[in-house]
């Protein structure tokens, strides 16, 4: 399937259309942002057990995202088409025939960068490991940001996807940097509302808590629905019909 260049202003045009998605149906949204929290939370918890734990528990996600985020973009799908959307969705790619190992594939680029990081933080400084992890991430951003959609909506080879998604990545890199700036400053806002809150004790830091909590479970579903947003609108949205669940 070809893809199209779009405007600019689409990067901010994808924050807002994912948000209203999810805001349609909170309940469910919120509920299955919990569930995916908790989920994430278990492998999240090897990081207390050193670097070599923690490198496993983020294999782990690194396998888990696609296939819960294919659960995610069935939901937004749902939402965007009138209808309402399940909590049990939110499993279909565990559920739909032969649908399981393609979206596991779609994990390799984020575990092979954990893998990789893990290896560089023996051999280089920190900083130059720091650096080097920015640009392995943008790298594997582009190779699943439209993959993930493509192979949920479209049932493709995920190895084409993974092509396909760099190419219209760096096709459409400017209203992807709208979206990275709209993010970088939205983390910054979110940084000195942090930094203040440290000065204030006990209440302050169960402040902090809640304000991680709260992002988790909203931004958790909502990367998929940004996902879900600019796969309409570069690829066009003309999706064959899924594999229905067993």
């Amino acid at each position: 399937m070809s893809y199209r260049v779009v405007e600019p202003i689409r990067g901010l045009e994808w924050i807002k259309t994912a948000f209203g998605l999810e805001f349609r149906n909170p309940m469910v949204f919120l509920v299955c942002g919990i569930i995916a929290l908790l989920i994430f939370c278990v492998p999240a918890a090897l990081y207390a057990g050193g670097v070599v734990l923690g490198t496993v528990g983020q294999l782990i996600i690194a396998f888990l995202f696609p296939i819960l985020s294919a659960g995610f973009l069935q939901m937004f799908r749902t939402t965007d088409q009138g209808g309402t959307a399940e909590i049990g969705q939110m499993f279909w790619g565990f559920q739909a025939p032969g649908m399981l190992p393609k979206l596991a594939m779609l994990g390799i680029p984020s575990a092979a960068s954990a893998v990789l990081s893990f290896v560089l933080g023996y051999i280089l400084p920190a900083g130059m490991v720091s650096l080097l992890g920015l640009l392995i991430g943008l790298a594997v951003f582009g190779l699943v940001f439209f993959a993930v959609p493509r192979v949920t909506f479209d049932n493709i080879d995920p190895i084409e996807a993974f092509k396909e998604s760099i190419s219209a990545s760096l096709a459409n890199i400017i209203p992807l940097l709208v979206y990275f700036a709209i993010a970088i400053a939205a983390c910054v806002v979110l940084a000195i509302v942090v930094f203040v809150l440290m000065f204030i004790p006990l209440l302050g830091q169960l402040l902090i808590v809640l304000i991680g909590l709260v992002l988790g479970v909203v931004l958790i579903p909502w990367g998929s629905g940004l996902a879900y947003a600019a796969y309409q609108d570069v690829f066009g949205g003309a999706a064959a019909p899924p594999p229905a669940p067993m």
